[in-house]
């Protein structure tokens, strides 16, 4: 087997484990529990507010596209314009490692063997079109907030611990 399935299989694995452990504490939860991890949607908003590069509240497509190009010459360490397999596994293992099984992978659409910007960026400017509800070429608002209802759906209800 390659190194790149062992470690495709390596990260099944912990995917696995960290889906375990997140039912088996689930069901002991009681008042003194972190948070819940964010669903989709807050994740989401949140990864578009860490592109609001002038602290508006507001996301504009330039702000994104320029925070975009920012992080994809970080991750380019060799300045070639292309991420190869080298420059992507430790960028998927960094996002693995900060979002867990929730996270994006970086992923050679076209089959080329490297990742271009365009490749790089898909995953941001799909979350952007899709929270852009007005098609203005702006999150701001409502846009960039969670619905009320929105929280509280699909989240089991915390029960105190100790006799009823």
């Amino acid at each position: 087997m390659g190194r790149g399935s062992m470690n495709l299989l390596r990260s099944v694995a912990v995917g696995w484990v960290l889906a375990a452990m997140g039912l088996a504490s689930g069901c002991a939860s009681n008042r003194n529990d972190p948070p819940q991890a964010p669903d989709e949607l807050e994740q989401n908003i949140r990864l578009m507010l860490s592109y609001d590069g002038n602290s508006d509240g507001k996301v504009t497509r330039e702000e994104l596209d320029q925070g975009l190009r920012r992080q994809f010459a970080a991750v380019d360490r060799n300045g070639d314009g292309v991420l190869d397999l080298p420059e992507i596994q430790p960028e998927n293992d960094r996002r693995f490692r900060a979002m867990g099984t929730g996270f994006s992978p970086l992923i050679d659409w076209n089959r080329d063997g490297k990742v271009d910007f365009s490749e790089f960026a898909t995953t941001a400017r799909s979350v952007f079109e899709e929270l852009d509800r007005d098609a203005n070429g702006v999150l701001e608002g409502a846009e960039l907030r969670v619905p009320p209802m929105r929280r509280q759906q699909g989240r089991p209800r915390r029960v105190p611990a100790g006799p009823l």
